[in-house]
């Protein structure tokens, strides 16, 4: 019998871990199993606002800060942007977290094409929000027989100032919904590490196929 193993069962034998380290060990592979289980198995969580519906994966965590914009608000030519709902993907490996939002801005005048004044304002805003900003692409989607606008971007972002990270190329999209007899629209946001975090694009357009709205324009 070979000498090795004699003296490893010895060893261990002779040293056992505390039981809290044993219950804390148990409780984070706990933990880890369920959330790899609802990645798996593909669970979803539901989100209903009485204008739009849609569901998105289980395991992203809610954001009470979902960016500078929802937090502060955006330029006032904007006018009012607030944030509705926020999610984090807290697992990403990358340094920008990738983040889903729903956010309306009333935009406190008579506008004959809510997302289309809505698009053209935000895009004024985040070319002085946002480094970098660029415009890849925008296009004019139906859901639920509404006429919604689909604003697709990328920018520049620094998560980590103060640590030596390099910044990261951001991919994002929004989905901009008319409110019916209101000059508002809604706003379904998704923003990515373009690099590291690109799987977050089809979760996005899975949350479009899902998407409903109950009142539009």
């Amino acid at each position: 019998m070979s000498a090795l193993g004699p003296r490893a069962a010895g060893s261990a034998a002779g040293k056992q871990e505390p039981e809290w380290v044993v219950v804390l060990l148990v409780v984070a592979l706990l933990l880890g199993g369920l959330g790899m289980k609802a990645a798996l198995t593909g669970e979803k969580v539901a989100y209903e606002n009485g204008v739009i519906a849609f569901s998105h994966p289980a395991g992203w965590n809610l954001n009470a800060a979902f960016g500078s914009s929802a937090a502060s608000g955006v330029d006032l030519s904007v006018g009012e942007l607030i944030q509705l709902y926020g999610i984090r993907d807290i697992r990403s490996k990358s340094t920008y977290k990738s983040e889903l939002g729903v956010l309306t801005i009333n935009l406190g005048n008579e506008a004959p094409d809510p997302a289309r004044m809505a698009l053209s304002r935000l895009q004024f805003a985040y070319t002085g929000e946002l480094a970098e900003f660029k415009v890849l692409a925008t296009e004019t989607v139906k859901v639920s027989g509404v006429d919604c606008i689909l604003l697709k971007y990328a920018f520049v972002a620094d998560p980590n100032p103060d640590e030596a990270f390099p910044p990261v190329v951001v991919e994002a999209a929004e989905l901009i919904v008319p409110v019916a007899g209101k000059n508002q629209v809604m706003i379904v946001r998704v923003r990515y590490d373009s690099l590291r975090s690109a799987d977050t694009a089809m979760t996005f357009e899975r949350i479009l196929a899902s998407l409903s709205i109950k009142a539009g324009k």
